[in-house]
């Protein structure tokens, strides 16, 4: 299975760019990172982000995996993409944002303002996605954990994670 595989099954349309988006928690600190790769329609991969979240514990995976997605989404709409596919492991997340959800609380809060972010973009998709087609953006989530470093690239993936990429890449 090439790289750009899991991409075209958001069609062959131009101008749509996939997003996958993942968290990880480190309990002992109080702290979550969340992390992103941008690909377009062909798997080329268009940016590599991580952000971390402070005051995030364990029992609290839901909100780190939202907050995590909000920020993806933000960010899409701060780099001007019109037509937007964001995936994430975490299918609670997913559900509360596609208003699968009746429950009232912090968290839904958190996925209302993704959808209302969300709205700014021409057209938007939230899907759910195995662990397995998500291990790219746990990977740099992880990275982010490690190093306790927030990171954007810009038009390019930045050198700190070249070589995460490139491992996956080549176990595709």
């Amino acid at each position: 299975m090439g790289v750009g595989s899991s991409a075209k099954r958001l069609g062959q349309e131009s101008g749509w760019v996939k997003v996958n988006s993942d968290a990880t928690i480190d309990s002992r600190n109080n702290l979550a990172t969340g992390g992103s790769v941008f690909r377009d329609i062909t798997g080329q991969v268009l940016k590599v982000e991580v952000q971390i979240f402070e005051g995030i514990s364990e029992a609290e995976t839901e909100t780190a995996e939202l907050l995590a997605l909000r920020f993806r989404v933000k960010l899409a709409t701060d780099l001007g993409f019109d037509k937007v596919h964001f995936e994430s492991d975490a299918s609670l997340a997913i559900h509360r944002v596609n208003g699968s959800s009746n429950a009232i609380d912090h968290t839904q809060l958190i996925a209302e303002d993704i959808v209302s972010i969300g709205n700014r973009l021409e057209s938007t998709k939230f899907s759910h996605v195995r662990r397995s087609g998500n291990r790219l953006a746990h990977a740099i989530a992880s990275w982010g954990l490690h190093h306790r470093s927030n990171l954007v690239s810009d038009n390019v993936v930045a050198a700190e994670m070249q070589s995460i990429v490139m491992t996956y890449i080549m176990l595709q």
